[in-house]
């Protein structure tokens, strides 16, 4: 009776409410550092996080869990507080084998999905801050220091009563958020999620580091450019933009960390087409199939050339026609055959 199950979620035709054929299908997702979440690529039958909205678990379950949290209002993070606590408390969560619902999306172009209520920021903020101090544990450090909290860290605007949960974790005996990251371990250690160690890439001529350039709209990918270094000593701490570490599955290595270079603090990765284009970010395939985001160093200790596809990564192309290092010309970083100068 622990256990939640959720179907695969499919997308829905809203002029003829008929499913669209061969179209994404989503299972299961994972919670990020700043409490929001998003789709697992390719999960198993465990589902970390719900996506919310959509599952079916037992009358028992639900009242012997509390149902749903009182304190939170509108819109948002009851997916996060229900799948931590059922994770943390006894439950599990799994995929239903052979269970489809098709879900209208959003859609610009389309006004039939046009949102037909408002949705108040500060009240779903307001939500997945009350999950996270439910169930992060001393984790909520991490999601607290991401700026779109500030009205709680800075401004001291109140998250409610938490004696429910307390309550909750006493009656059900509740495991810490260390368990769910032990649990989930292929999620958050094998990818790089929490990793070991963040450093800035930096070009030796000239000393520049290599930063993320975000969009102004915030459309991906992103820019990747040198710029003059941040941080050292006496200058405060490097800018993330700057920051980068390990991250993705490594497939040559049964799935463990890690095949690709993560920017610290967002789900952007290296990623690169082809020899001759520039490196840019994208959202990180962490899973590690794309061959688009193989990067590491020649050094493991994260000297020398940065390298992309190389011999050593699981994508069989990986060959001198189509693997090389990261190269800079006229502070453009693009990618080239190993003999440019290096990154």
């Amino acid at each position: 009776h622990r256990t939640v199950v959720v179907p695969a979620i499919t997308s829905l035709d809203p002029e003829t409410w008929q499913e669209v054929q061969n179209a994404g299908v989503g299972r299961s997702c994972y919670v990020l550092w700043n409490s929001d979440f998003t789709w697992l690529p390719n999960p198993g039958r465990d589902v970390p996080l719900m996506s919310g909205g959509l599952l079916a678990m037992s009358r028992r379950w639900w009242q012997e869990t509390e149902g749903y949290d009182e304190h939170m209002v509108a819109w948002g993070g009851e997916n996060i507080d229900q799948s931590i606590r059922t994770w943390l408390c006894g439950g599990r969560i799994e995929v239903a084998d052979g269970a489809y619902i098709a879900h209208m999306w959003r859609d610009p172009k389309k006004p039939k999905t046009t949102l037909k209520y408002p949705i108040p920021t500060k009240d779903v903020m307001r939500n997945k801050a009350r999950a996270s101090k439910a169930w992060f544990g001393p984790f909520v450090d991490k999601v607290f220091s991401f700026p779109e909290y500030e009205a709680f860290t800075k401004m001291h605007e109140p998250i409610g009563d938490m004696s429910n949960f307390d309550r909750l974790k006493e009656k059900l005996q509740c495991k810490p958020f260390s368990h769910y990251i032990s649990r989930f371990s292929n999620v958050y250690l094998d990818t790089g999620l929490i990793p070991k160690t963040v450093f800035q890439i930096r070009e030796k001529r000239t000393g520049l580091c290599l930063e993320r350039k975000p969009n102004e709209e915030a459309h991906q990918p992103h820019r990747t450019v040198l710029a003059p270094c941040t941080g050292g000593e006496g200058g405060g701490p490097a800018a993330e933009v700057q920051l980068w570490h390990e991250g993705n599955k490594d497939r040559a290595k049964d799935g463990a960390c890690c095949s690709g270079i993560m920017n610290w603090n967002f789900l952007l990765c290296l990623d690169s087409m082809s020899l001759g284009t520039k490196v840019r970010s994208f959202t990180c395939e962490i899973s590690g199939y794309s061959k688009n985001q193989l990067f590491s160093f020649e050094d493991p200790a994260g000297e020398g050339q940065l390298l992309w596809r190389p011999s050593k990564s699981w994508f069989r192309g990986a060959s001198k026609s189509s693997a090389g290092c990261v190269s800079v010309t006229s502070h453009k970083v693009l990618l080239a055959h190993a003999g440019m100068r290096p990154l």
